[in-house]
């Protein structure tokens, strides 16, 4: 019930360079790997700069180093990485292969080149701001850094920024404090690119491309079929128009885990309080979750399976899509109750044992700051006719983190018999959130409700797979 942080990069950093096409998901067996590739979208990769001409490439002190960039005085920009991000120190694996972006205002594409293929994949690219650089206005103090004159703007005590006028890049950025990071460009220059580097070579075949496209290289020799993966989750996706939606799975190549000899099967249910504005009079809203079967074995199913991404005003809404693991076969399912159909999809489980739970006192660490956490064991209490054991988790966020994430209070209240978090409630500033398993019913649940039904068709699939439904009311 933790909350993630992320760690945000200056908006004057973002400027500076342009991201290249990120791979997701990177799936390897021992003969080929396979490259799910994308174009770059967003407001840095929408706005254009003339004038501002430069080459270089972006490190994080300690961590990993960023794209190689290029940028013309038309706008055009090039940017290099490999396809794995290992951090520095770290063996590069023999698979590895450099993924080259380039954005180009004047042609009106964008491309992605595959230089094992010699594939350019090409989609339109139109920009939807063009701005001519001015110079670049500091605090007044200047400093020679990578063979020019650079001036600085700070933010507050804490963060200094030094900044080529000409083009207006970022050379150097210093923050200090519990968060403090070093930041600096490398190999860099402000004269003219090679007008080369803007165009795919001669000898590269050009694919048009309309969205998200795969690429499918062979192993190098003495690459083992599992090192070099990068370890990706199951990711499950929705775009929808006015009278369907697209839903786009992709299995990753991560392990998934199966718990045997705890068998249960419930509803949860959400139940959130908030008090918008500080308000005295609070808001209630209860909703149905999702229901939960395990049996005995470790098959599990969860009904319905919610898209990570989709339309937001389709919050909520049922998709008619559930996840079925069956450890014992080996196979995850994706069940489409709307066409009637089984995606099946061979996968590794990591089967373990059940062990009454353990609440583990101590602390978290987010972005290198320790998080102290107050644990309070709250005794036994019966709900749903168990005897549940419960904990107080009262997270103490530092100052310095609050505005990203309130102090907060979690309490669970498990069975002890199954490990089913029989109640979760998160306690903030303006809301209480209240999870409930209803229904609940430890032991075996009806072995059909664990299986494909037998009017559905199974499909097998590898790869990220697509299918379409009607958009849900």
């Amino acid at each position: 019930m933790s909350s993630p942080f992320t760690c945000t990069v200056a908006i004057a950093l973002l400027a500076a360079f342009g991201a290249a096409a990120q791979p997701s998901p990177i799936d390897c067996n021992a003969a080929t790997c396979t490259f799910t590739l994308s174009f770059t979208s967003g407001p840095t990769q929408t706005h254009v700069t003339t004038g501002a001409p430069y080459s270089g490439q972006l490190t994080r002190e300690g961590q990993t180093v960023l794209p190689m960039t290029w940028r013309d005085s038309q706008g055009r920009i090039r940017t290099e990485r490999p396809v794995y991000q290992t951090r520095p120190g770290q063996p590069i694996p023999p698979d590895n292969f450099t993924i080259t972006e380039i954005r180009d205002p004047v042609a009106g594409f964008q491309y992605i080149l595959d230089p094992v293929t010699h594939t350019a994949h090409r989609t339109p690219f139109k920009p939807e701001a063009v701005t001519t650089l001015r110079r670049f206005i500091g605090d007044g103090d200047r400093q020679t850094i990578s063979g020019v004159e650079a001036v600085v703007r700070r933010v507050g005590p804490t963060t200094e920024t030094w900044v080529d006028p000409k083009s207006g890049v970022t050379l150097l950025q210093k923050s200090t404090g519990p968060n403090g990071v070093t930041m600096t460009m490398r190999n860099y220059s402000n004269a003219e690119p090679d007008p080369a580097l803007f165009a795919p070579a001669s000898d590269y075949r050009v694919v048009d491309e309309t969205g998200p496209f795969q690429v499918t290289h062979a192993r190098a020799p003495g690459a083992d079929a599992n090192v070099g993966s990068l370890i990706v989750p199951a990711s499950f996706e929705a775009s929808c128009s006015q009278e369907t939606c697209t839903l786009r799975y992709t299995p990753g190549n991560s392990v998934m885990g199966a718990e045997t000899g705890a068998p249960w099967s419930g509803l949860f249910v959400e139940e959130r309080r908030t008090t918008p504005g500080g308000g005295s009079a609070p808001v209630v809203k209860t909703s149905p979750l999702y229901s939960v079967a395990r049996d005995s074995a470790g098959r599990s199913l969860a009904n319905p399976l919610f898209p990570s991404t989709h339309p937001p005003e389709l919050d909520g809404g049922n998709f008619g899509v559930a996840l079925l693991l069956d450890p014992v076969a080996g196979y995850r399912y994706i069940v489409d109750s709307v066409n009637h159909v089984a995606h099946r999809i061979p996968t590794k489980f990591n089967v373990w044992p059940f062990k009454p739970p353990v609440f583990l006192s101590g602390g978290e660490a987010i972005n290198g700051i320790p998080i102290p956490v107050k644990e309070e064991d709250l005794g036994e209490r019966v709900i749903s006719g168990v005897t549940a054991v419960g904990v107080r988790r009262t997270h103490q966020v530092p100052l310095e983190l609050r505005t990203r994430m309130p102090v907060s209070i979690d309490e669970t209240w498990a069975d002890p018999k199954t490990g089913a978090p029989l109640v979760q409630v998160r306690t903030m500033p303006t809301a209480i959130t209240t999870e409930t398993i209803e229904n609940y019913k430890p032991g075996d649940p009806d072995p059909a409700i664990l299986k494909v039904p037998s009017d559905y068709k199974i499909v097998d699939e590898t790869v990220p797979f697509t299918f379409t439904i009607p958009r849900p009311e």
